[in-house]
């Protein structure tokens, strides 16, 4: 036997090693989403020998809660006006009351019942007062041409004339009440209007 023979009998041949992937981290263990509910339901199915302890998770979650808020008026009596205006009809339109020349304002109120009774036949209790002290009231009858809604929410338009007098009288201030078909009232709300610069009228009125 030669010498090269006998160096490939002695050495050792070496298996070859397979492919070690690179090991990828464990993937997480999702946390079971657990209720109130669920866990009433799993302790009754075990007779109520399951100890709570291995089903109640680590922190409850607070419920979503979404509140809204009313006026005092529409909590108490579920009927409530609002956003009273008082604007004067442009182009101007003269007007007359009792024989005295006054200028048209519109009056504008929203309205919004639980009870859907406004309705034609309700009734506004208008009442002014002026900034010299003169003041009054009257009723008007609101009809089918007054609205624009329904009988549970709103809006409700009707027209007045106004005088104001010597150019000593700045302004007047306006109340208005709803009453209902049913008798319902509703909350009071006050607007206050400048007199403006071409005011008409001789005397203070408003109707």
């Amino acid at each position: 036997m030669n010498e090269l023979s006998k160096n490939q009998s002695s050495a050792t041949v070496e298996p070859a090693q397979p492919a070690v992937p690179n090991p990828q981290p464990p993937a997480p263990n999702p946390q079971p989403t657990l209720c109130r509910r669920r866990l009433l339901k799993a302790l009754g199915a075990t007779g109520g020998t399951l100890a709570a302890s291995m089903l109640l998770p680590e922190k409850w979650e607070n419920p979503l809660i979404e509140v809204g808020y009313l006026p005092a008026h529409a909590q108490v009596s579920g009927f409530i006006i609002f956003d009273l205006a008082r604007d004067r009809v442009e182009p101007i339109v003269p007007c007359l009351n009792n024989g005295d020349e006054g200028q048209q304002y519109q009056v504008t109120l929203h309205y919004e019942s639980s009870f859907g009774d406004v309705l034609p036949g309700s009734i506004v209790d208008h009442s002014f007062e002026f900034s010299n002290g003169l003041s009054g009231s009257f009723e008007r009858v609101m009809e089918a041409e007054n609205f624009e809604g329904d009988g549970f929410s709103g809006t409700i338009t009707y027209f007045v004339c106004t005088a104001f007098g010597s150019a000593g009288n700045d302004s007047v201030m306006t109340t208005v009440v709803l009453t209902t078909t049913a008798g319902r009232h509703s909350n009071q709300l006050s607007v206050t209007t400048s007199r403006p610069v071409d005011a008409l009228g001789a005397n203070f009125f408003e109707g």
